[in-house]
């Protein structure tokens, strides 16, 4: 890699440690300083899921980025390589396709998270109306 994509890849990394910070202090705090509901969040994986976007899908991101780059840099920068634009590549790169793919698909996994309990709710609603109450069972 040469001095422009690592420049790239140094602001994509900064920005996600900007946008995330909040969630990086809650991982930093012992247990005891957290609460309950960063308690829940830490152990359902958010250290994980911090290091999981730092290390596999900013870079993917910007890499990304990087290979789209030429197609329309060349025309901005009149052709020129300068570190300020390919960090401002980095910048962009973190908000997409990263992030925004990450809403996509988010939003397609709970959407069809809620599809499938209104199809499971059916059959467990009535599974339920139709079982005999207490009142029904006593003698």
């Amino acid at each position: 890699m040469d001095r422009v994509q690592w420049v790239c890849l140094l602001s994509a990394e900064l920005v996600f440690v900007l946008t995330r910070a909040p969630d990086i202090l809650v991982v930093c705090k012992s247990r005891k300083q957290r609460t309950s509901g960063e308690r829940v969040r830490v152990d359902a994986g958010l250290r994980r899921s911090l290091i999981i976007e730092f290390l596999v899908f900013v870079p993917a991101s910007a890499a990304l980025v990087l290979l789209l780059a030429p197609l329309y840099l060349g025309r901005v920068t009149g052709g020129a390589d300068r570190s300020e634009v390919y960090a401002l590549v980095g910048v962009v790169s973190y908000g997409f396709p990263f992030a925004g793919l990450k809403r996509v698909v988010t939003n397609m996994a709970l959407r069809t998270l809620r599809d499938f309990a209104a199809i499971a709710a059916e059959p467990v609603k009535a599974e339920v109306l139709a079982e005999p109450t207490r009142e029904d069972r006593a003698p």
